[in-house]
């Protein structure tokens, strides 16, 4: 096992114990305001954003509101993709979106080209490399339909886990009395435009989030990016 693996299996481990359990507010906003019908949840761990996106898309096919309510209905006319590496955590996935259909990185081509209207990608690219990103979002490209949008984030280089000069930093993460490395990439703001910009997408949104404990002086920093297809 690589230390790319290794540090993707901790990240498992650490979802499966519970980490990261509640929806982002930005990923509710964007979808419950924006139109869609096929979205792709890629990296989407025990589903806790694919959950939130059945439930608005049942809203949209039965007119009922019952969003964190738990609402969902078989649906006819969107299409939830789930994407993950670990079949235990897509089996969590599964469990709390039925209606979704969760598939491994192998199994990706059951998309069809240019079909989606948006992918959500979150806590995930900065945990690859540039190189490997950049593979991810030409994917992204031949999936998304012209005008189709990937809504992601990216951790800033001002955050306090960011702790050498090195754009690859391994962050040490505790759960339940355990401790697992995780390597995370930092990569500055105008980089991580190239991304998207040289792999056909312009960014139409990008906002930076920042929180500060002021007692000891620890940052939480992220960028929230959406991009369009061109």
């Amino acid at each position: 096992m690589t230390k790319i693996e290794k540090s993707l299996a901790n990240m498992q481990e650490i979802s499966k114990a519970g980490f990261l359990r509640y929806p982002d507010e930005f990923v509710v906003g964007y979808f419950a305001r924006n139109s869609w019908n096929r979205v792709l949840d890629f990296g989407c761990s025990t589903g806790r954003h694919t959950k939130v996106l059945c439930e608005l898309a049942s809203e949209r096919e039965t007119g009922i509101c019952d969003i964190g309510g738990g609402q969902q209905v078989k649906l006819k006319n969107h299409t939830i993709y789930a994407l993950d590496l670990d079949i235990e955590v897509l089996a969590l996935a599964k469990k709390r979106a039925p209606y979704s259909v969760t598939i491994t990185p192998e199994q990706i081509n059951i998309i069809p080209e240019t079909s989606l209207d948006s992918v959500l990608t979150w806590n995930c690219l900065h945990m690859n490399s540039i190189t490997e990103q950049e593979k991810i979002i030409k994917t992204f490209n031949r999936l998304l339909k012209q005008g189709g949008t990937i809504v992601s984030n990216h951790i800033s280089t001002k955050d306090s886990k960011h702790t050498t000069n090195s754009i690859e930093n391994i962050v040490e993460y505790k759960s339940k009395n355990r401790s697992y490395e995780i390597i995370l990439y930092f990569y500055n703001l105008e980089k991580i435009k190239e991304i998207y910009t040289k792999n056909g997408f312009d960014i139409i949104e990008i906002y930076k989030r920042t929180k500060e404990n002021l007692l000891n002086n620890h940052i939480v920093e992220y960028y929230l990016i959406v991009a369009q297809k061109k």
